[in-house]
């Protein structure tokens, strides 16, 4: 790995910032402009900038890859002994504590916005799940004070249902990292930050927006595109946003399918549903090299399979019909995840 000298001086004064992401206070000397801004309370998390531990030209133990449709690498995570290295190739590092407490971020300057771009969603989630937090792929909108969960690899639509979903007058919760809590009477799905990341197709054909060009991209070298989503309306911004735990009411399974295809719903059950969680984890690799990790996520899968209603929504991939997408999810949503297959 190449050296970089960018570390600022040891004398140079270090401004940090307090953020709120997933029920967590973060603090962190990189401005993180997709979180929300925290009133106060100890950090659960700490980033700063400089050398990465993890400088070695040898591989360390692979976790995981993320490569594009063109097959090139987007991002690759590696244990190397008791620290994580999250590496954007030309871009910069993370390294990440085994405990998830700390992460050292490395970048050029002109690079600052990407590297906050991959901390606010993917990193702070890895390091979370280091800290024992369970999550799951998905995002989460909540209605009638009850969150309503939508899982899937990536592509599958999961941020264009939740807009749409908001279009319906759902709140959202969370995008892209569905974290889950349980405690008291129900497994509670935690708010992310108060955005989403859609492509222009899907801000035009359902969010409605033509004018998508004018919206920040999630990261330099992609057409994704940030949406902010607030409590309250506001110049840039979409109303319907949460910024407390939810109890989970549903959780789909998100399964694309043609546009002439009809809307089904099928529910999971025992052994089906605990699998279709343990398949749609986040950061799933981690969890083999991580038992005391498995071990926490089982319990709480077991606990929410027991509580909450899994289903597969087999869905047409149209814009032309993704308002009855989203009037069947909040429909059976709404119903508890509807005791009996379901069809539109």
């Amino acid at each position: 790995m190449t050296q970089r000298t960018n570390a600022a001086p040891a004398d140079a004064p270090t401004r940090t910032h307090l953020y709120a992401a997933f029920d967590c206070v973060v603090e962190s000397d990189l401005p993180l402009p997709l979180l929300s801004a925290a009133e106060g309370g100890e950090p659960c998390l700490r980033v700063r900038r400089g050398d990465t531990a993890c400088r070695s030209a040898a591989p360390g133990e692979p976790v995981s890859d993320l490569r594009d449709a063109a097959g090139g690498l987007v991002y690759r995570v590696e244990r190397h002994g008791g620290q994580y290295l999250w590496r954007y190739p030309d871009l910069g590092e993370f390294t990440i504590a085994a405990d998830g407490s700390t992460v050292l971020w490395d970048a050029a300057d002109a690079q600052a916005p990407d590297m906050a771009a991959a901390l606010a969603g993917p990193v702070i989630g890895f390091a979370l799940q280091l800290q024992g937090r369970t999550s799951l792929h998905g995002s989460a909108v909540v209605v009638d004070g009850h969150a309503i969960g939508l899982i899937a690899p990536s592509g599958h639509g999961k941020s264009t249902l939740a807009a749409a979903l908001l279009g319906r007058g759902a709140a959202l919760l969370t995008d892209d990292v569905l974290m889950l809590r349980a405690g008291g009477d129900a497994v509670r799905a935690l708010p992310g930050p108060s955005c989403m990341k859609l492509w222009p197709d899907a801000l035009d054909g359902v969010v409605g927006l033509a004018d998508w060009e004018a919206l920040p991209r999630h990261a330099s070298w992609l057409e994704k595109r940030v949406l902010r989503v607030d409590a309250r309306p506001a110049a840039g911004r979409v109303p319907g946003a949460r910024s407390s735990a939810q109890p989970l009411g549903a959780l789909f399974v998100l399964w694309p399918s043609t546009a002439d295809s009809p809307i089904e719903r099928t529910r999971l059950r025992g052994r089906d549903a605990l699998m279709a969680l343990v398949a749609n984890g986040y950061n799933a690799h981690l969890l083999a090299l991580e038992p005391r990790l498995l071990a926490v996520q089982l319990d709480l899968f077991r606990t929410l399979v027991r509580d909450v209603p899994v289903s597969v929504l087999r869905y047409p991939r149209s814009f032309a019909r993704i308002a009855g997408v989203a009037d069947a999810v909040v429909a059976w949503g709404s119903a508890g995840g509807g005791a009996d297959d379901g069809r539109d």
